[in-house]
């Protein structure tokens, strides 16, 4: 993806947050955030997103927000499911507005997130502010 670097470089911009990037194309998810070792990474399966900058820049600043919002602090295994949901949506508001800002596609995000979650219709609301 020859547009990654300069995504990744308004993302830590944006979030004023150093996050390292590794490949692990056995992720059952586009991508996961978390911490190893007091470092924040974002784990990314590159066979899960579709080469178009808009959507890749949706995924990656939606875990940014985890970041962002120190979801990644706590192990998730321990949150009930409305928690859960409410952090999901939490890192599609940072997201949405960081989309928004930086000027990229709508179309193309809403038509991967239609295609690829069971519950889409908060995500795209909050992706439109329309929640």
């Amino acid at each position: 993806m020859k547009y990654l670097d300069e995504l990744l470089d308004e993302l830590i911009y944006y979030s004023g947050l150093d996050v390292e990037i590794y490949i692990n194309n056995y992720l059952p998810c586009p991508a996961m955030s978390s911490m190893l070792k007091n470092k924040r990474i974002i784990e990314v399966n590159q066979y899960l997103i579709p080469d178009n900058v808009d959507i890749t820049a949706h995924i990656m600043s939606h875990e940014f927000g985890h970041h962002y919002l120190d979801h990644v602090l706590q192990d998730p295994r321990t949150l009930q499911q409305l928690e859960l949901d409410i952090r999901e949506d939490e890192a599609d508001t940072y997201a949405s507005v960081f989309i928004e800002k930086y000027g990229y596609n709508k179309k193309p995000i809403i038509d991967f997130i239609i295609k690829s979650n069971h519950n889409y219709h908060n995500r795209i609301k909050i992706l439109n502010n329309t929640l």
